[in-house]
């Protein structure tokens, strides 16, 4: 189960740009940018899910 969370945090970190601060510096911009990121990837998710699936 650990391993599901972790490739989350993975995906954030790497791909989305978490490591570091991106538009400006402090507590409150990495907050800002943590919470935009992690609509953007709920939303990606979400139309994911939402595709049918299609049998082959």
């Amino acid at each position: 189960m650990r391993y599901k969370i972790e490739q989350k945090n993975h995906e954030l970190k790497n791909h989305h740009g978490l490591a570091i601060s991106q538009h400006s510096q402090g507590l409150l911009g990495m907050r800002i940018q943590a919470v935009l990121t992690a609509i953007a990837v709920n939303a990606k998710r979400m139309v994911k899910l939402a595709e049918p699936k299609v049998a082959l």
